[in-house]
């Protein structure tokens, strides 16, 4: 990636307790030409969130300390941070409702088990940059 790319790539924060979740999303998302930041919960995300400013955020619901959806809500109430894009990451069949969605301005659910793949893809359509998809 040339210097103007770099300077010009989204920041993309990964919260996730499982580090190999941020390793493999977080590779992916590098090669996609984003800047990735990641924490390991939602206490940690709030506070590198409050220091990379991120374009997006992708987000682990079930974690330690506090849940994705409780992280979600409280980036919203951030002044700084409100209206950050959030893309969830839950278990299969866990449900979430419209209004829950709304008010932790969670753009995307995505089911585990997921592939990397996929969660980059998702990314990349939010921040709008579609096609770039590393293999």
């Amino acid at each position: 990636m040339d210097t103007e790319s770099m300077l010009n790539a989204p920041t993309v924060l990964l919260v996730d307790d499982e580090r190999h979740v941020t390793e493999i999303v977080g590779r992916r998302l590098t090669a996609a030409g984003c800047h990735v930041q990641t924490a390991c919960d939602g206490q940690a995300g709030l506070e590198a969130a409050a220091r990379c400013q991120p374009a997006l955020i992708i987000t682990d619901l079930d974690m330690p300390r506090m849940t994705g959806f409780e992280f979600a809500c409280a980036v919203q109430g951030d002044k700084g941070l409100s209206g950050t894009p959030i893309i969830l990451l839950s278990a299969r069949g866990f449900t979430i409702s419209p209004a829950q969605l709304a008010q932790g301005n969670i753009q995307r659910v995505i089911e585990k088990p997921f592939s990397a793949r996929k969660v980059v893809e998702a990314a990349l359509s939010q921040l709008g940059l579609q096609g770039k998809a590393a293999a």
